[in-house]
C-alpha cells in the first residue's frame, strides 16, 4: 500500500511540475480523471488496481518522452475530445434527425441518407396531454427524441412534464417529471449522461436529467431569467448562456438579456457549482446580440456559430455570429449569412460525420458543412404521412 501511495504521489507532483512550467493544469487534471474513470468501467479493477495501472501507463511513456512534450500530446487530446463532446453527435445507427410539433401530435423526422421527410402522428394513449404542448422544447439524443416542458393557456402557467418518444410505435411516454415548470427553455444534452433544462418563461429554475437513471436533480438557478436563450457545452466544463428574453416588471415588456453567464459542471461525476457566474465579454463593431431563438454551432474547441434567430419586433435573422471563446468576443460574419431568415427553436443541430442538421420554426431542415463553412436548407422530395 505504502509503494502504491508513493506513486500516486509522483503523479501528483507531476500535475504542480506542469502547473509551473506550462499551464493548462484544469486540462491536466481532467485527462487523469479520464483514465482513471475509464479504467473503472472494467468491474475487474478496483481503485488500488486502477492507480497501479495509470502509473505503470505513465512510467511507459515517461521512459520515451519529454514531460513537456507529453503534457502538450495530452492538451491536443483533451482539445479533441472537448470538441467532440461539446457537439450533439448521432450514433452510427442513426440516420434520422426529429422534432415535435407544438400544438400538434406531430413528429418531423428527416432520413439524411434517403433524404425524406416523414410526418408522423403520435400516439399519446396514457398521456395526460393530447398534444405538445406549445412552448415545449425537444431534444434528439443517442437515437432518442425526448421533450418536456411547455405552456398552459388556461392555467397560465408552466407545465413539468417530461416525456421520451418510440420511434418505433410513434408513441409518446411519460417519464418523470421536472421538478420545475418550464416554457420557452433551453436544452442542452452533455455527454454521456445528462440533459440540462435551464430556465425559461418567468423562471430561473434549473434542473438536469439523468438519461440513465430516469431521475431529475435540482441545480443552482440563473441570475438572469430568460426564455429562447442558448446554450453551449464549453470545455468538457462551462455550460455557457447565451442571449434570450426577459420579462420586465417595471416596462411591462420584454427586454433582451445581453449578459452571458456559465455554470462550471466539472468534468464526469463532480457536483455542479454552486453559481452561475456573469463573464465579460467584448463585440466587434456592428455586432447585434439582442436575439433570441438562436442555434449554435461548434466550430472549434474556441469557437462556436450562433445561427438566425428572433428580434424583439418577431421579424427573424439570417446572420451568423461567431465567438471566441479565447478572447471572449462576438464579431459577425459577414461571408456566411442562412438561405432564409429564421430562428431555431431547438437550438442545437444534430452532427452526422462531418455534417450538421437542424429543424427551423417553419419545419424546414438546414445542413451545416464543416469542410465547406457554410449552410444551406434541404430540398427534399414530397413528405410521407404517416
Amino acid at each position: 500500500m505504502g509503494v502504491l501511495k508513493n506513486k500516486k504521489l509522483n503523479i501528483m507532483n507531476l500535475f504542480k511540475d506542469y502547473q509551473k512550467s506550462i499551464g493548462e493544469s484544469d486540462k491536466i487534471k481532467r485527462y487523469f480523471q479520464r483514465a482513471v474513470s475509464n479504467l473503472k468501467e472494467n468491474k475487474a479493477y478496483d481503485l488500488i488496481k486502477v492507480l497501479d495501472k495509470l502509473y505503470t501507463q505513465l512510467e511507459g511513456k515517461y521512459s520515451t518522452l519529454e514531460l513537456q512534450e507529453y503534457m502538450n500530446t495530452i492538451v491536443v487530446e483533451l482539445d479533441e475530445y472537448s470538441l467532440l463532446n461539446s457537439r450533439n453527435n448521432a450514433p452510427k445507427n442513426v440516420k434520422d434527425i426529429q422534432i415535435a410539433c407544438f400544438k400538434s401530435k406531430k413528429v418531423l423526422s428527416y432520413d439524411i441518407q434517403q433524404n425524406q421527410l416523414s410526418i408522423i402522428e403520435s400516439d399519446f394513449t396514457g398521456c395526460p396531454i393530447d398534444a405538445f404542448l406549445n412552448f415545449s422544447r425537444s431534444i434528439n439524443v443517442n437515437g432518442m427524441l425526448y421533450s418536456n416542458g411547455g405552456w398552459d393557456d388556461n392555467r397560465k402557467i408552466s407545465l413539468k412534464y417530461h416525456f421520451s418518444y418510440d420511434a418505433k410505435k410513434h408513441k409518446l411516454i411519460q417519464e418523470e417529471s421536472m421538478f420545475h415548470g418550464h416554457s420557452a427553455h433551453s436544452l442542452i444534452y452533455v455527454p454521456s449522461q445528462y440533459i440540462y433544462v435551464i430556465s425559461g418563461s418567468g423562471v430561473a429554475k434549473c434542473e438536469k436529467y439523468n438519461i440513465n437513471t430516469k431521475h431529475w436533480t435540482e441545480i443552482t438557478e440563473v441570475n438572469f431569467h430568460r426564455q429562447n436563450a442558448s446554450l453551449f457545452y464549453h470545455n468538457e466544463q462551462y455550460l455557457y448562456l447565451f442571449a434570450g428574453l426577459s420579462w420586465d416588471e417595471q416596462s411591462s415588456d420584454f427586454v433582451f438579456v445581453e449578459s452571458v453567464e456559465r455554470l462550471d459542471i466539472g468534468f464526469g461525476q463532480v457536483d455542479d457549482s454552486s453559481k452561475w457566474e456573469i463573464v465579460p465579454t467584448l463585440r466587434t463593431n456592428n455586432v447585434v446580440i439582442t436575439k433570441s431563438v438562436m442555434t449554435i454551432i461548434p466550430l472549434t474547441t474556441n469557437k462556436i456559430l450562433l445561427v438566425g434567430g428572433m428580434y424583439k419586433d418577431q421579424s427573424y435573422s439570417d446572420e451568423v455570429l461567431l465567438f471566441d471563446f479565447e478572447k471572449m468576443e462576438f464579431s459577425l460574419l459577414e461571408d456566411i449569412k442562412l438561405e432564409k431568415k429564421t430562428c431555431f427553436p431547438n437550438k442545437y443541430f444534430l452532427f452526422f460525420g462531418d455534417y450538421a442538421y437542424q429543424f427551423d420554426n417553419d419545419g424546414d431542415i438546414h445542413e451545416f458543412s464543416l469542410e465547406k463553412l457554410s449552410i444551406r436548407v434541404i430540398n427534399h422530395p414530397k413528405p410521407i404521412l404517416i
